[in-house]
């Protein structure tokens, strides 16, 4: 949300650690979208988080009932494999669905990644805002994203560069 430059850093990352064969990226790239939140399982409102919380401690007592093992967040510091994260999401999207309620349109939720910024740093160097759109229709318009001076981002494809300003705004190569 709101910034494309970790939008391509992200793309990156994916093209250059295909998970299991499944990511196809061959060239990164970004897009930007207006996008009508409607009704959003918004993770940085306390009521949304309330809900996860109680969808996770249901899904423990069921798995627990079952006497299955619920899925783990893995990938290093970042966890940057969220398997329960999903599991939970997911179950509180059917339960939703089985009590006859209004389904989320999206979800918006704040990932805290990347290690500190600085010594004893309370920010990190990653640090963004993602959104999942599960109601197609709040996809209003996409465009490509522009810098401060109306000009297009533009970024380097080749893998390994880094980002550098062009002196325009909020450009990077």
């Amino acid at each position: 949300e709101h910034n494309a430059r970790r939008a391509y850093q992200f793309a990156c990352e994916v093209r250059d650690r295909p998970c299991n064969g499944r990511q196809k990226i061959t060239e990164a790239a970004v897009v930007g979208a207006i996008i009508d939140l409607g009704l959003c399982l918004n993770l940085l409102d306390s009521r949304s988080i309330e809900m996860v919380g109680k969808a996770h401690a249901d899904l423990a007592k069921l798995s627990k009932e079952a006497g299955t093992d619920l899925p783990s967040n893995s990938a290093g510091p970042d966890l940057l494999v969220r398997k329960l994260d999903c599991a939970v999401v997911r179950f509180l999207h059917s339960m939703r669905a089985d009590e006859g309620d209004e389904p989320f349109d999206t979800v918006r939720a704040a990932f805290i990644e990347g290690g500190p910024l600085y010594a004893d740093a309370g920010f990190a160097a990653k640090n963004h805002i993602q959104l999942c759109v599960r109601n197609i229709a709040c996809i209003k318009g996409y465009f490509r994203p522009l810098d401060a001076h109306g000009g297009p981002v533009s970024f380097s494809s080749t893998p390994g560069t880094r980002l550098k300003r062009t002196g325009r705004g909020d450009s990077y190569r």
